[in-house]
């Protein structure tokens, strides 16, 4: 695996969104899972936060891998986290938090990831104020199953 990561990007074909969101104004905790499945295994090139807050109040959002859409924080805490070291630590869960100052925003990586054929789950904190919509993600790519031969040939230097 890890020479197939040190292939160049663009091997790794088509990229993809997979979110998850919530769309409530009523302070609270709300889940979600997306309707997509995942690849076996894949990579993860960025995650995005898309908050749409009309005041100063914020959403904390934690993302998953799971086979269903948890009731509770404790269903929650069950699932896979998808992201270990992305956030801070709130109790038992890192978080990201999503406030109406900081608009959009993408962290870019590349990490391959096993999926098991899980989808993505997130818990989304609403806190108190107008806070609607918001939506987390991912995207990602399959992984590669072979080598183009232009790559192979040398004939990237000519390129």
């Amino acid at each position: 695996m890890d020479r197939i990561m040190q292939l160049p990007d663009c091997c790794f074909g088509r990229r993809w969104p997979v979110s998850v969101g919530v769309l409530d104004a009523t302070p609270g905790t709300y889940y979600d899972i997306s309707e997509a499945g995942l690849p076996e295994r894949c990579v993860v090139w960025s995650a995005f936060y898309v908050p749409n807050t009309t005041s100063a109040a914020h959403t904390r959002v934690s993302l998953a891998l799971g086979d269903h859409q948890p009731v509770n924080d404790a269903q929650f805490d069950a699932l896979d986290a998808l992201f270990r070291d992305l956030g801070f630590w709130v109790g038992t869960r890192r978080v990201m938090a999503a406030h109406a100052y900081t608009g959009a925003y993408v962290i870019s990586f590349r990490q391959q990831v096993q999926i098991s054929g899980r989808r993505l789950v997130g818990r989304f904190e609403m806190a108190a104020g107008s806070v609607y919509p918001t939506v987390a993600g991912v995207v990602v790519s399959s992984i590669p199953t072979e080598v183009p031969d232009w790559l192979c040939s040398g004939n990237l230097r000519s390129l």
